[in-house]
Order: structure tokens, then sequence, then C-alpha cells
């Protein structure tokens, strides 16, 4: 489709029916219209138009760089490419050159043929990683009745260890209820 971006925010917009025309009211004191071909043709009064997009639809060149890969100098020198300066095989294109996509492909692998290895060994690194951390998380199965008050004695438990193990001694004793709500009561005998 297409982008619009006018100057100012748009207040609101009239789109004129089964027509592609379309008036913006903005900020300021003029109206931008645009013409939009795909939304429909342009209406009978303002035909002019359709014959302007007909003959820029006509004068578009086909010119399409799905297929290509942009690179600059220093990356035809670094895949040691820079003799196909000056050939087809390359289309010079502002401050770089497009080349095809499956020929850039063979120079890389060429270039670096251990790329796809040293890939190969990063992705298994790092879900060696992963998988080492979700190994040392200890998942407590929670029971099936009263879930929310065994989630809250084991979250009391263990901020209780977090403390103990930081101060290395523990000076508060514990009440009655405390004691009586402990992880011990999920324990079977």
């Amino acid at each position: 489709m297409t982008s619009i971006e006018p100057t100012g925010t748009i207040n609101d917009i009239c789109v004129f029916s089964d027509s592609g025309l379309m008036l913006l009211a903005l900020d300021g004191s003029q109206i931008p219209s645009y013409f939009i071909p795909a939304l429909g043709p342009a209406p009978k009064w303002c035909s002019y138009l359709e014959n302007l997009t007909e003959e820029v639809e006509e004068g578009a060149q086909t010119t399409i760089y799905d297929d290509f890969k942009f690179l600059t100098k220093e990356d035809l020198e670094r895949l040691n490419m820079t003799n196909l300066i000056g050939t087809n095989l390359l289309r010079a294109y502002m401050h770089g050159f497009f080349i095809d996509h499956r020929l850039y492909k063979k120079a890389q692998s060429l270039a670096d043929p251990f790329a796809y290895d040293n890939y190969i060994a990063a992705q298994k690194r790092k879900i060696g990683s992963r998988t080492c951390f979700m190994n040392n998380v200890i998942k407590r199965k929670l029971p099936k009745v009263n879930r929310v008050l065994a989630a809250c004695i084991l979250e009391d438990e263990e901020a209780e260890n977090e403390t103990k193990g930081a101060d290395g001694d523990d000076i508060k004793k514990k009440s009655k209820k405390k004691k009586s709500l402990s992880s011990d009561v999920f324990k079977d005998e």
C-alpha cells in the first residue's frame, strides 16, 4: 500500500466514495490531498489523476533487488571479490555494489569455511548454559489442597533461609504459630 506522513497531526480524513482520493484535515490552514489508485479510481471531476498514474506506471522500472545483496568495497575485499568490479556480476549502486545472493553465499562460504561450525558450537554453548541454569532451579511440588497456604509457607521458609545464610546466626526465636506452619507438615512419616 502506501505510507502517508503529513507535516502536522491528522484531525480528520475525508475519503471520496468509490475513489482513491483522500483529503486530510491537519492543524494548519492547508488541506493536503492524496490519491491512492489501489483504493479506487480517480473521481470524474479530476480525471487527470488517472492519466498521471498511468504515466508513472509506464515509466516505472522493473528493477527488483530482492535476490541481491548490497556490498561495500570493504566487503568485496574481505570476500576476495574485487576482481569482479566492472563485470556484469556486480551492479554499481551509490557507495557499493549489488551482487546475486546465491553468488554471495558461495563466496562467503569460501572466505570463511568454518563459520557454520562456529555457529553450531555457539548454539550448543548457549543451549548448554540454559539447561545448566534450569537444572540448578529446584521446583517444589505443591499439594493439591491449600496450594496458596503451602506456597506462602515455602516462601517464608526460603526468605528465612536467605537471611540465615546472610547473617550466619539466627537470633530471633520462632513463635509457636510459625513452628506449626513449616514445610515439615508436607512430609510423610
